[in-house]
């Protein structure tokens, strides 16, 4: 039998070994006589209290009150469970250490700030295929949240933090980072160190770029088969499903999540992702 299953067995079973206390009658100077056994907890009884306290359960701790609801024990049973209601659980380690820095990674494109945290000052804005070269472990800064990286960027001589929601791996998938990059990151630069490119000039114009000049866009309308074929591929690209006419989680147990969240709301600064998770809104602006 498992541990866990040995000692809520004690816990329940303890019960079954209960019996009534002898009788008693207390005299004049208030000392009982055959109350010395009744009133000290039974054997069975420290027994299932000690099997709940090693487990350290809820369920170990509910169950020993089913059995034992009233007495000391029982007092010390509803403090353990109020302890546990009140105490945080710990949040997870976030492995950032173990690899070599600094080293190259990718980004999905977004802010890059002075300092780690969204209350720093925006220093630049990355496209998404970007190479960038984290300098050093993450920094935690929000519980059960990834930390963010000090970057080299740009020529490499630009300095900045990124959260690693918005970076990916070159390597092996880490759980620092959001997933593994779909896409070989080049090296670019800085959004105005050069002015925005020809193709850029046409398209805010309201044209194309035909390789040397800005041209009259065509009208041509992409046909309904088309715009959904783009919309699968660029699912599947970010690793999940084109489920009525959006991307969805991959899983049903993720995609239920998120329906079930989709209207709460998020804190300041956050927005609420297709997981159904809050997360710094740090993809722009």
């Amino acid at each position: 039998m498992r541990p866990i299953g040995k000692a809520l067995a004690l816990v329940c079973a303890a019960s079954a070994a209960l019996v009534l206390p002898p009788p008693s009658f207390c005299d004049d100077t208030f000392r009982c006589h055959g109350l010395a056994f009744a009133q000290a907890p039974n054997d069975a009884e420290k027994d299932a209290f000690a099997a709940a306290k090693e487990l350290g359960t809820v369920e170990a701790w509910e169950a020993f009150l089913t059995n034992y609801p009233k007495g000391f024990h029982a007092d010390l049973a509803r403090a353990y469970l109020k302890r546990m209601a009140d105490t945080p659980a710990a949040p997870p380690q976030t492995a950032t250490q173990g690899f070599d820095y600094p080293m190259t990674a990718g980004t999905w494109g977004g802010v890059v700030r002075s300092g780690p945290g969204q209350t720093y000052e925006k220093v630049a804005s990355l496209a998404e295929g970007e190479e960038v070269v984290l300098m050093a472990p993450g920094v935690p800064v929000t519980p059960n949240d990834f930390p963010w990286f000090k970057i080299a960027f740009g020529d490499g001589q630009k300095n900045g933090y990124m959260w690693g929601g918005i970076l990916c791996s070159t390597g092996s998938e880490r759980p620092d980072l959001f997933k593994l990059c779909t896409f070989t990151p080049v090296r670019g630069e800085t959004p105005g160190d050069h002015g925005p490119t020809p193709e850029q000039t046409c398209k805010d114009a309201g044209k194309d770029y035909n390789g040397s000049e800005c041209v009259p866009r065509k009208a041509s309308k992409p046909s309904k088969a088309t715009i959904e074929g783009r919309a699968k591929a660029a699912c599947v690209d970010i690793g999940m499903l084109y489920l009525n006419g959006k991307c969805v989680p991959r899983k049903k147990q993720e995609r239920d999540r998120a329906a079930k969240n989709k209207n709460k709301a998020c804190p300041a600064g956050m927005y609420r992702n297709p997981y159904g998770k809050c997360q710094p809104n740090e993809t722009g602006g």
